[in-house]
């Protein structure tokens, strides 16, 4: 089967009907995330937003947004505008990309999400370690 735009808007509809039938749970992560049936093959539905509601329902997006939310916080209150804009700029082409093509199953994924933290808790130069010296 060839892959196009075309054939994503049909997985995705079909990946849309499957999370009203399970949206507060989804369906879980079956044989990785391969749940949606269209023409006799199994797809995963080649979206973030879809793949986590259809796989983890409401409640996975709801930890999915503290994860977005806590890497954004920790961004601001970077002191390095320089690292700040990178790592902003990674998280945005992330999610640029799982337009078409979710990863979120993959570690690759939250490596930005991950650098953010370390960046806001260890990195000198951040307003929440020069916080800790003023109280200390």
């Amino acid at each position: 089967m060839e892959v196009s735009l075309s054939n994503r808007i049909y997985i995705w509809d079909i990946a849309y009907s499957k999370i009203l039938q399970h949206p507060l749970l989804g369906w879980g992560n079956n044989s990785k995330g391969w749940i949606i049936e269209y023409n006799w093959y199994n797809y995963y539905a080649h979206n973030l937003v879809l793949d986590i509601l259809i796989q983890g329902g409401i409640i996975t997006m709801l930890g999915m947004y503290f994860i977005l939310n806590h890497s954004r916080m920790s961004l601001s209150r970077q002191g390095d505008k320089y690292l700040e804009s990178l790592l902003s700029c990674c998280i945005l082409s992330i999610f640029t990309m799982n337009i078409t093509e979710s990863q979120f199953t993959s570690a690759y994924f939250y490596i930005p999400f991950i650098l953010a933290w370390l960046l806001s808790t260890y990195n000198p130069n951040s307003t929440r370690a020069n916080h800790k010296k003023l109280l200390s």
